[in-house]
């Protein structure tokens, strides 16, 4: 019985690895970019960058709000992502390497962002509009 309490309390003793302390938890709606090199994701409210082969995760976004969805153009110059600044979720866009962040949508409904468009012209969203689900475009 000694033994099995011993056992017990080293295993709440262990320290994690530095590899575990460093990596985000609930980091959630991971999307690559075209050339398969950098990892965006939503992770506690905002949205980080992350190289694939590892090192510091950089943030993005810093809007009041949940940050979500983020998904890159095919071309690899632009980020759409839903956001909750004002309340409900809107569809936004920014430059990938960073810039200004445009508002694309104003509407009550809750609007996520699902993709692009193969020619970089559209976004398409899912929105709870007119209290049913349906799938809209933006341009």
């Amino acid at each position: 019985m000694r033994i099995f309490l011993l056992l017990i309390a080293f295993s709440f003793l262990q320290q994690p690895s530095n590899a575990q302390e460093s990596a985000p938890f609930f980091a959630s709606n991971p999307a690559l970019t075209p050339d398969g090199q950098t990892l965006i994701y939503s992770y506690d409210g905002d949205l980080w960058r992350a190289s694939v082969a590892g090192g510091v995760s950089t943030r993005i976004t810093s809007m009041q709000g949940y940050t979500t969805n983020p998904r890159v153009s095919p071309d690899g110059k632009w980020l759409a992502f839903s956001s909750t600044q004002f309340g409900n979720a809107d569809v936004y866009v920014m430059p990938l390497q960073g810039g200004d962040i445009t508002r694309l949508t104003f509407h009550a409904g809750n609007d996520m962002v699902d993709s692009w468009s193969w020619d970089n012209k559209t976004i398409y969203f899912t929105s709870n509009r007119y209290s049913r689900m349906s799938e809209y475009k933006i341009s």
